[in-house]
């Protein structure tokens, strides 16, 4: 991993995050928003 940034976006690409829910029984928000990973995704590349 280059930097520590960029882990949840390869848990949210491997599923970790869908997974982890499902486990857990942990219920997502109804409106969970991509921009949120965008910007994520915009900060782990600086």
């Amino acid at each position: 991993v280059k930097t520590l940034f960029r882990v949840p976006l390869l848990m949210e690409e491997n599923g970790v995050f869908h997974f982890l829910s499902s486990r857990l029984h942990l219920i997502p928000k109804s409106n969970y928003d991509q921009s949120l990973m965008i910007k994520w995704r915009d900060l782990a590349e600086r």
